[in-house]
């Protein structure tokens, strides 16, 4: 939990920042706690999407969640033998713009099936080349959804492939 985003910051040091954006309030309270103390890492509390609103997130299989020795108060439903909750969405337009970021140097994103909800949420920041590294989890989609990934990117004509490797997608700004 928050492995990425404490291994990121010394890296971009005291001058850069590091945004883990999280929607799981379990998620939530582990990341606060393993992350605590570094300074240059912003939590965002939120689910990538393609729009700003609120869905219901799969918590996993109905059983008592604790998380830091609070039980998860957070459900929202049962359905099935698995727990929902409501979560904020936003799209990555609109989280850089709220934090005034102008460019990203590297977006890296394990998201459990919401990628291409996520890159159509991510239009603008594609066209205008402010993402110059992306390494994208794809593992949880099927080979024809990475390809329409691909074709996405391709779209915006300013991204350089440099491979598809194990479920995760490496591309650069040309």
């Amino acid at each position: 939990m928050g492995r990425h985003a404490r291994r990121a910051s010394p890296k971009v040091g005291s001058s850069g920042r590091v945004i883990a954006i999280e929607p799981s309030p379990l998620n939530i309270v582990l990341l606060r706690k393993f992350l605590e103390g570094f300074n240059n890492i912003t939590i965002i509390e939120k689910a990538l999407w393609n729009k700003k609103g609120k869905e219901e997130f799969w918590l996993g299989e109905y059983q008592p969640r604790v998380a830091a020795g609070h039980t998860l108060k957070a459900i929202s439903g049962v359905r099935e033998n698995a727990c929902y909750v409501d979560v904020e969405t936003d799209t990555l337009d609109n989280i850089l713009a709220d934090l005034k970021i102008e460019t990203v140097n590297l977006l890296s994103w394990d998201i459990e099936g919401a990628e291409m909800g996520a890159l159509e949420g991510m239009g603008k920041s594609l066209s205008s080349g402010s993402i110059l590294n992306l390494a994208l989890c794809f593992y949880h989609v099927s080979e024809a959804e990475v390809k329409q990934a691909i074709e996405i990117l391709k779209y915006y004509g300013k991204y350089h492939f440099i491979e598809y490797d194990k479920g995760v997608l490496y591309t650069r700004l040309k």
